[in-house]
């Protein structure tokens, strides 16, 4: 299932980059994801946006560039926006993959509000999943333990 996931959000962030090739894209909690280099086309502005111990991990495994960044913030903490506001001329993506189900409700929609309110016009990839799954999440080894 996850190789599914990554294959659909590398092929919908190329086609947002085939359409917008100077476009910005924001990967919201983005752990170590290795997005960037697989669809990078030498033009996006890209930033990854975590916590500080990913950081610390990111920073050993990747190269911070004028072209792919690495923000420190909690997504709950808005003060993130003010680095991609500079930006905002440009197409925004904003992806969002493994981890709006780690908020409750209210949260994901203050989320999207708050991007919808400081970008109209962006796009978003996020990764659902159905009733049926989110009710056996608790058999899963590692989510059940968050």
């Amino acid at each position: 299932m996850l190789t599914i996931r990554t294959e659909i959000l590398d092929r919908e962030t190329s086609n947002f980059l085939k359409q917008n090739p100077t476009g910005v894209v924001v990967n919201l909690g983005a752990g170590l994801c290795t997005r960037f280099f697989r669809v990078d086309n030498g033009f996006v502005k890209w930033f990854e946006l975590d916590l500080e111990p990913v950081k610390q991990l990111w920073g050993k495994v990747f190269t911070e560039t004028e072209c792919h960044r690495y923000l420190v913030y909690s997504l709950l903490d808005f003060s993130w926006i003010d680095e991609i506001k500079p930006f905002a001329a440009s197409p925004i993506l904003f992806i969002a993959e493994g981890l709006l189900f780690y908020f409750e409700e209210s949260e994901v929609k203050e989320i999207i509000t708050t991007i919808k309110n400081n970008f109209p016009g962006s796009e978003m990839l996020i990764e659902a999943i159905g009733p049926s799954q989110a009710k056996n999440t608790q058999k899963h080894p590692v989510v059940s333990k968050t």
